[in-house]
């Protein structure tokens, strides 16, 4: 059962208290022994820093505070045997040491050298809990996990978002970069900001004459987040941190809902459409830029974006597709008969011209009425049997009888 926030601040006093009593244990325990020696107010101090070192390792559970504790008792040994200036000594060694180790993972906390090794400190002595690094839409370092109380450093990666709580209420929402959260604060959503491909198979798709058809479409989607602040260059603004917020609370199924808002404009275009129409190549583009367009109205609401839709196929139904390639075989063997009749009008056009032309010629050389048909006779037959297109018009059955005919008028 998810405890309230109050119920979270009884934990967190609890854990104060006894911790604070680790540290009244330590502070007698070490007075005592110190007074032994005549160092009571030595003995105090060292039981007040080592208590609060147990206090910690006990109660976060992490090894470091034992390291702690084994350090403060070098530090402690070091100034019994070597006084005041041994453990400057010590202490400047851990310095140094904390500085080469913070510059060293400067690049990490995206600041300076001295700022790192002020986290660095901070982590030391407990002011913080450590990092919570997100990436990629997902929790890395502690890994799986995104409800971990702060204060801690948080790192959030390019391409990535989140959203911190603390208690029942929303305290932050936050794009690529570095914060400190506050006490009880922590990450409750992780959003992947990198744009999404997907594909779609719309089935069962009715054109405007009632037949089924299949679309496939190709997606790229994204949450509406300028590809500044996705990369960490720039800031994220009020308007992407209340669609980040949007989203959290309305679609957190962000993908599959822009999805059902593009297979729904597919099927409006569809079905305002025959399927002649559908299948024309031309209609493919067309009909993305519509599904954008639209599909954009209402899922930019939301802060959501559909970049791009491509249409790759549209497939009918096998019988449908069936009856068209048989319409597509018919058209076809109408197409040949029509060459066929056209070649047959051309071979008429010049049969009526060449009985023109011998006309003509006849009568220009004054020749008989007997001798002009035999001409007539002679230059049809040349071209009949010279011309493929006019043997088209009497047909291969009666070719081979024209050519007996040639022969036995003696035209050669």
């Amino acid at each position: 059962m998810a405890l309230s926030y109050a119920s979270l601040k009884g934990v967190h006093r609890m854990n104060y208290f006894r911790m604070l009593i680790w540290i009244l244990f330590a502070a007698v325990l070490g007075a005592g022994v110190g007074a032994l020696w005549n160092e009571a107010l030595l003995g105090g101090v060292s039981g007040v820093l080592l208590g609060w070192s147990v206090g910690q390792a006990i109660q976060t559970r992490k090894r470091r505070w034992w390291a702690i504790a084994a350090l403060l008792l070098c530090y402690l040994a070091a100034w019994e045997l070597t006084g005041l200036s041994g453990l400057a000594i010590a202490l400047i060694c851990t310095g140094i040491t904390l500085f080469l180790s913070a510059a060293v993972l400067r690049d990490l906390y995206a600041g300076s050298e001295m700022e790192a090794f002020v986290h660095h400190l901070k982590i030391l002595t407990g002011l913080n809990r450590g990092f919570h690094i997100v990436s990629e839409g997902k929790s890395v370092v502690p890994a799986g996990s995104d409800s971990v109380f702060g204060p801690r450093l948080i790192i959030v990666k390019p391409n990535t978002g989140a959203i911190l709580e603390s208690g029942p209420r929303h305290t932050q929402t936050l794009g690529p970069g570095i914060c400190m959260s506050r006490p009880f604060e922590y990450i409750k959503e992780v959003f992947d900001l990198r744009p999404k491909t997907e594909r779609l198979r719309v089935a069962e798709v009715r054109t405007k004459d009632h037949l089924q058809v299949t679309v496939q479409v190709s997606l790229l989607l994204r949450i509406d987040i300028r590809a500044a602040v996705r990369q960490g260059s720039e800031s994220i603004s009020e308007s992407e941190q209340r669609k980040l917020q949007h989203i959290y609370s309305y679609h957190q199924d962000w993908v599959e809902a822009a999805k059902q808002e593009v297979i729904s404009h597919v099927r409006r275009y569809v079905s305002a459409r025959t399927l002649d129409a559908i299948l024309d190549p031309g209609h493919y583009d067309a009909m993305a830029r519509d599904v954008i367009r639209n599909s954009n109205k209402r899922v930019n609401k939301w802060g959501v974006r559909v970049d791009r839709a491509i249409v790759e196929s549209i497939q009918p139904r096998p019988e449908v597709a069936a009856r068209m390639e048989e319409k597509w075989v018919e058209s076809l063997r109408r197409q040949s008969f029509a060459e066929a009749e056209r070649s047959r009008a051309y071979a008429w056009s010049d049969a009526v011209r060449i009985m023109a032309e011998g006309y003509r010629v006849a009568k220009e050389n004054n020749m008989p009425q007997d001798a002009i048909q035999r001409e007539i006779v002679r230059r049809t037959l040349e071209k009949i049997a010279s011309e493929p297109g006019l043997n088209a018009l009497v047909g291969s059955h009666i070719a081979g009888e024209i050519d007996y005919l040639r022969r036995a008028v003696g035209i050669t």
